[in-house]
């Protein structure tokens, strides 16, 4: 009897932690879209925000995903610090609604349902 509720009480930390994660993340995501979304991420302030707060919650969105999701949202945010800085406003465009996408895809596989679970 005792294996069985040491076995429900992980089971429920475990459905907690994937929970909290998901609306964490979700929130994250939602922030962040709504940064790139905005014309001034094309600025070079506009992405250094966009690309801080990144920075401050990728590890947590990391924990719960795989490496592949946010590597390219890094390498874009790169590419687009790059397009700005050489003041290449077609490149900064095309990376912050590549940025926007990825994003849009991580939010995607971050939805709570049974197959992100499993």
């Amino acid at each position: 009897m005792k294996s069985f509720i040491t076995a429900i009480i992980v089971f429920i930390v475990m459905v907690a932690g994937i929970i909290t994660h998901v609306v964490y993340a979700n929130s994250v995501t939602d922030r962040l879209l709504e940064a790139v979304s905005r014309e001034s991420i094309t600025t070079a302030s506009g992405a250094e925000q966009a690309e801080q707060y990144w920075t401050k919650h990728k590890l947590m969105i990391h924990l719960g995903i795989n490496t592949s999701y946010t590597d390219r949202i890094n390498s874009e945010f790169a590419t687009l610090r790059s397009a700005i800085e050489n003041r290449d406003s077609e490149k900064a465009a095309e990376s912050a609604a590549l940025i926007k996408l990825y994003i849009s895809e991580l939010e995607r596989v971050n939805k709570l349902s049974l197959e992100n679970i499993l």
